[in-house]
């Protein structure tokens, strides 16, 4: 039975361990900056000026319920913490054939010519010291607004604080669609060339988002199907959510569901899932010109429509908020 959470907008997972978490491990990593996942010193740095930059900003997730969802869930900010037991690469691996003389070496941030790609995981033949074959693994995790919001949870967290005022920061998931569509296309063109699979690890409310906004259209695939991918589908979705392991105190990735298409398949996700008709369009334009709403001609000296409008124009462009 799912147990309804009153929404409170703050960090979801410090250094690994729960918010809420009180036991004595949680206590040293915080106290050491730790990052479980990495078993050494967390690395992302916290630029922001009201904050200490010697202090590594160890926030995991933070709470957030998008539209439609009846509980809130704790959406993943660092790619780092989807490497959790190294369940990743076991899941993306499972493609790559072991025999004899063969380890799996994982290359992570490879550069080159059309982009980065986050992790190649190579089969290496020891004996003849040759790559036997390969897989790719992007990971991508939600982007957020107003992150000194998220940093003022945290280091109220972090020093046994409760926060007093309401928080305001958001996940900016047409960002993160935005930026991984692009990253998609291109790779998988290289991928067709190489004729070799690309896998992306995302989390369940990231990928419920795709489906609630676009026409992306890829098969699901058995989890049992994991073992043996189904190499006809050259992208593949790892789709991972996070479950709360309550004596442990942290929050456990599981994969929950496997998808796959092509390329073709997945440039749906460029059409939207509802498009305003022509007439509608035009009488909004009417109703606005009317109103004197937020307009301005080009033949006024001072634009005191696009004045108004500037402070959300801002808002609304995909910029750094974390200064």
């Amino acid at each position: 039975m799912t147990v309804q959470r009153r929404y409170e907008r703050k960090v979801s997972e410090i250094f690994g361990y729960s918010s809420e978490a009180a036991s004595d491990e949680m206590s040293r990593l915080r106290r050491e900056y730790e990052c479980p996942f990495l078993g050494a010193r967390c690395v992302k740095p916290s630029q922001h000026r009201d904050y200490d930059p010697s202090i590594p900003f160890g926030a995991c997730s933070v709470w957030h319920r998008s539209k439609g969802m009846s509980n809130p869930q704790p959406y993943v900010i660092c790619p780092i913490r989807f490497v959790q037991d190294r369940r990743i690469f076991l899941d993306a691996s499972r493609g790559l054939k072991m025999r004899e003389n063969t380890e799996i070496i994982v290359l992570p941030e490879v550069s080159l010519s059309m982009g980065r790609i986050d992790y190649i995981l190579a089969l290496y033949d020891t004996a003849k010291e040759e790559v036997a074959d390969f897989v790719v693994l992007e990971v991508m995790a939600c982007s957020t607004t107003r992150t000194g919001d998220i940093l003022q949870s945290f280091h109220d967290i972090l020093q046994g604080r409760k926060t007093e005022r309401r928080l305001g920061y958001g996940i900016n998931l047409r960002q993160v669609v935005s930026r991984m569509m692009v990253q998609v296309l291109a790779k998988a063109y290289a991928c067709e060339k190489w004729n070799k699979q690309m896998i992306w690890a995302v989390q369940d409310v990231l990928y419920q988002y795709m489906q609630a906004t676009t026409k992306i259209d890829l098969h699901k695939v058995p989890l049992a199907a994991s073992q043996t991918p189904p190499f006809d589908l050259p992208i593949l979705f790892h789709v991972y959510g996070m479950e709360l392991d309550a004596k442990q105190e942290k929050f456990e990735l599981k994969l929950k569901e496997i998808y796959g298409g092509t390329k073709e398949s997945f440039a749906k996700i460029l059409e939207p899932m509802i498009l305003p008709e022509t007439d509608g369009l035009i009488e909004l334009i009417r109703q606005k010109i009317q109103d004197r709403e937020s307009t301005f001609t080009l033949s006024d000296s001072f634009s005191d429509g696009l004045a108004q409008m500037a402070g959300k124009i801002i808002r609304e462009s995909p910029i750094d908020e974390s200064a």
